[in-house]
């Protein structure tokens, strides 16, 4: 993993890191709004098309909640939170 060192050794929001994280298991839920760029959702969609994450659309706002095994409860939970 690569850190920006503008955030002193942290990654700020939407770094295009989310899969990369969620991988090495240092994140459990991600939302991704519809305008993010087609090329980096393709390993999301991976993921989530050979079982390695699940998903959730969510229509009104368009969005693509995503999370690892395990972390369902917490998926529903940022739903609720983003409705």
């Amino acid at each position: 993993m690569t850190f920006d060192n503008d955030h002193n050794g942290r990654l700020g929001p939407h770094e295009f890191k989310e899969a990369e994280l969620m991988l090495a298991g240092q994140k459990e839920v991600a939302f991704f709004y519809s305008d993010y760029p087609d090329e980096y959702l393709h390993d999301i969609k991976k993921y989530i098309e050979n079982g390695k994450f699940e998903s959730f659309q969510i229509e009104a706002d368009n969005g693509l909640i995503v999370w690892t095994p395990g972390a369902k409860e917490k998926a529903v939970r940022l739903v609720e939170l983003v409705r």
